[in-house]
């Protein structure tokens, strides 16, 4: 395939986030620039977007793990492109970096069936319910095995979307 998945920083400080301001990174699946292409093999070659020379992801990680924010992105129903981002993930807390995950498809509103998700106050198949009004498209399985890591390790989701009748008015 063709398609690239983005990895971007931001070095600015945000308050948006509130309790989660201590968490040093923030990986949010919002598409900005940078490049991993994806092959059809599902592994990547990324590609550093200052010189787009090719670094191991033990080297990326080495080089973001000091960003404050570090956005990824994707396409939504690419999963190669989810175990990328789970990757970055995992290679960032096996680092020390304490992470928390923003989800740009969940409004602040769900923040409460995100915390139960994540510290297994809630079943599966009540918190598709939840995934499924946030994010039409039938896009469960290919985001779960990052839910089930953050369920598993205790890592903070935050919903980062504005409410859909505050889209509807501006879009």
């Amino acid at each position: 395939s063709n398609e690239r998945l983005f990895i971007a920083l931001e070095a600015r400080s945000m308050r948006l986030f509130g309790r989660y301001r201590e968490i040093g990174i923030l990986l949010a699946f919002l598409t900005v620039f940078g490049g991993i292409p994806s092959s059809a093999a599902g592994k990547v070659r990324i590609e550093r977007a200052s010189d787009s020379g090719t670094v191991t992801m033990a080297q990326m990680v080495g080089e973001i793990r000091g960003a404050r924010i570090v956005f990824v992105g994707e396409n939504h129903g690419n999963r190669d492109h989810h175990r990328t981002q789970l990757e970055v993930i995992r290679s960032l807390r096996d680092t020390g970096v304490h992470v928390a995950i923003g989800l740009e498809m969940f409004p602040s509103k769900s923040q409460e069936s995100l915390d139960d998700w994540v510290y297994d106050r809630i079943r599966e198949s009540d918190f598709v319910k939840v995934f499924d009004e946030n994010w039409s498209g039938n896009y469960w399985a290919a985001y779960r095995d990052i839910f089930e890591y953050a369920r598993v390790q205790d890592v903070p989701m935050i919903g980062l979307n504005v409410e859909k009748k505050v889209v509807r008015q501006v879009s």
